[in-house]
């Protein structure tokens, strides 16, 4: 006698009858599997040191992202808390090997290393797993069962795989899915580039519309033949300065994830927070304490070695002289970024004037 259970593991995904989702419990499991394998990887830092975020990326696509999208041709993410869950896992990943906490943009983390969001990443594989399905013999179970959910869909408009994918792709990418028998690989190639044309346009909505995002919106990079763009996801190469401290402290400044008065009374209760205008810098008193301004424009103390440095980088970018105003250290800013041999030394500006700030102002 087959005794009765409420959950059951079928090729890998685990099924439970309780509750109104079948799949709950999987992406509960795979969460957890995710959780436990970024451990694993974090772990190296008492060998190794802190993982950097190349590596950390190189980590993420082999060790964390197969756990995160395990069965997501099955799992269709039509309930979105079940999609949170492991969305979770890859964005605490991605903060803590690129050393931000949770005051950093969401956005940030996809934009600035390349790697897809996860919901975009699930459903393009599930489209793939479509195409493989529309290349199989009629005579394939798998055929016959996907042929099966897309007349459910279409003659009932019940809820099934098929169902949920083309409401999913409706949603996701703003694409009509038609049922199974009009779907050919031309078509699909079709939906997996509005998935990307649609993940490219959140990502950009979600920077044009946050005041957190001026340094780094629409950047462009400079390719081999000299030519820019502007990639909405692209691995930045400030991302690769060798010395950590140095990338940490120019990754938050860029990222906002910073403690400067102009993010710091962000934090306040809206009743009291100053106007940007009036979160003054504490060392010159003059200007608001932001980035650009730490960067290029406070009068520092000589000793700490920032004019030099401004200096060098404004002569490797052919200024004439250092940045006066606002405006000019924030375009400094974004033209370093844009070229390999001084992005390092911008890093090393960042660290040397932040951490005088956090040292001497540490009581405050």
């Amino acid at each position: 006698m087959v005794p009765f259970t409420d959950t059951y593991k079928y090729v890998g995904v685990t099924l439970h009858s309780m509750g109104m989702s079948l799949f709950k419990l999987n992406y509960s499991l795979k969460a957890q599997t995710g959780r436990v394998a970024a451990a694993a990887a974090f772990s190296l830092n008492s060998v190794v040191g802190p993982l950097d975020p190349s590596t950390g990326r190189k980590l993420h696509i082999a060790q964390i992202d197969p756990h995160l999208t395990a069965a997501c041709d099955i799992c269709v993410d039509f309930e979105k808390t079940h999609l949170q869950e492991l969305e979770r896992v890859q964005q605490t990943f991605i903060r803590r090997f690129g050393g931000l906490g949770d005051k950093a943009l969401t956005a940030f983390l996809y934009k600035e290393t390349g790697i897809w969001p996860l919901a975009y990443r699930r459903i393009s594989l599930a489209v793939k797993f479509l195409e493989y399905i529309i290349q199989l013999p009629d005579s394939h179970l798998a055929k016959i069962a996907s042929v099966a959910s897309s007349n459910l869909a279409t003659e009932s408009g019940a809820r099934c795989w098929y169902s949920a994918l083309q409401t999913l792709l409706r949603d996701s990418a703003g694409f009509d899915l038609p049922f199974l028998p009009l779907v050919t690989p031309g078509l699909l190639a079709s939906a997996y580039k509005a998935i990307r044309t649609h993940m490219y346009r959140s990502l950009r909505q979600k920077l044009s519309l946050s005041p957190k995002a001026y340094l780094v919106r629409d950047i462009q990079i400079e390719d081999d033949n000299g030519r820019l763009s502007s990639p909405a996801l692209y691995f930045r190469q400030y991302l690769l300065v060798a010395r950590r401290s140095h990338k940490v402290t120019l990754t938050k400044l860029l990222l906002s994830d910073h403690a400067l008065t102009s993010e710091r009374d962000r934090w306040l209760p809206k009743s009291i927070r100053p106007e940007r205008s009036n979160r003054k810098c504490r060392v010159c008193q003059s200007a608001p304490e932001t980035p650009e301004h730490i960067l290029f424009i406070c009068s520092l103390p000589i000793n700490i070695g920032a004019l030099t440095l401004r200096r060098s980088i404004c002569t490797k970018l052919s200024w004439l002289n250092v940045p006066t105003n606002e405006a000019q250290a924030i375009l400094a800013i974004r033209q370093a970024l844009r070229l390999s041999h001084t992005v390092a030394e911008l890093a090393e500006l960042a660290y040397t004037t932040y951490k005088y700030l956090t040292v001497a102002f540490v009581a405050t």
